[in-house]
């Protein structure tokens, strides 16, 4: 919220979904969501759409093509985010540590 009031730009990068658990727990606990219907984000995976949805990862691909594809969505929207929110890292490499 001190971010969308400060109007400082910022993003959300969704690992597997996570951004949806994470609302939903938010309006569990009885908080307004609101915020992350108009969020600017970037998916690693996943299939939910939660959030405004700028752009899609293949967790599949290596990661420099991951990284490259990121990079052209990030050059394609010509918006320079001072703050990016990362849910999911931590399910990533629970996915990658079992392979």
């Amino acid at each position: 919220m001190c971010l969308k009031e400060s109007n400082t730009p910022f993003m959300i990068i969704d690992e597997l979904d996570q951004l949806h658990i994470f609302k939903t727990h938010l309006k569990l606990a009885g908080f307004n969501s609101k915020i992350i219907d108009t969020a600017k984000v970037i998916k690693f995976g996943g299939i939910i759409q939660t959030g405004e949805v700028l752009g899609k990862l293949d967790l599949s691909k290596e990661p420099p093509v991951r990284k490259e594809h990121y990079e052209k969505i990030l050059e394609k929207l010509n918006i320079k985010y001072t703050v990016r929110i990362v849910l999911g890292f931590d399910k990533v490499l629970e996915i990658k540590s079992q392979s």
